[in-house]
């Protein structure tokens, strides 16, 4: 085992470019690269902090930039007061599939054969990002092929926000991997 400890780092990369210090002596971990730079493990850090200005993933830039969000999404309301289960329990809300390091067709069959698919709501302020727990008895695939990449889904699954027992009902087409949807709220009642 090396116990090299000369305090020389460098800067490393991985395929989403994030960027992380490594000392320089060690192997980088498996998925990370050596960027060029080295030094000191703060002129590493003061390094990162110049050219990692954009802190999200490359393949959620990616998918930000190639038009996955509706096209006419809704303007960012005012602060209303309302609860985010209120306001996603009016109405329908463009929302895309959530999944890393990509939205694909093929990935939401198997996030719905598993029985949990991440949504995001994409109206809210800054996005909301939701995992929902399928109902297979409820969930229509008929349209949707798969493979091609073509037709919609229209699925629902449940979750608790903020302590309030929601369904969550969506339609996506396959081809946008976006959609709309909206919560309804399950009103629990007590047997006596």
């Amino acid at each position: 085992m090396n116990t090299h400890s000369d305090g020389i780092y460098h800067v490393v990369v991985n395929h989403e470019e994030q960027y992380s210090v490594w000392p320089e002596w060690r192997q980088p971990p498996e998925g990370w690269r050596s960027e060029g730079k080295r030094g000191s493990k703060q002129e590493c850090l003061d390094y990162i902090g110049n050219v990692w200005t954009d802190m999200r993933p490359l393949s959620l830039r990616r998918s930000m930039t190639q038009g996955k969000l509706p096209e006419q999404a809704p303007q960012q309301q005012e602060d209303t007061g309302e609860t985010l289960v209120q306001v996603l329990s009016t109405g329908q809300h463009p929302l895309r599939i959530s999944l890393r390091p990509e939205a694909s067709p093929a990935q939401l069959q198997r996030s719905l054969d598993q029985g949990v698919v991440l949504v995001t709501f994409t109206s809210t302020q800054g996005c909301t990002e939701l995992a929902l727990n399928i109902d297979h008895k409820e969930t229509r695939l008929e349209s949707a092929d798969f493979e091609k990449g073509t037709g919609e889904v229209r699925f629902v699954g449940r979750l608790v926000l903020d302590d309030v027992p929601v369904l969550c009902e969506a339609v996506v087409d396959l081809q946008t991997m976006a959609g709309l949807g909206g919560l309804k709220v399950i009103n629990i009642k007590s047997v006596g």
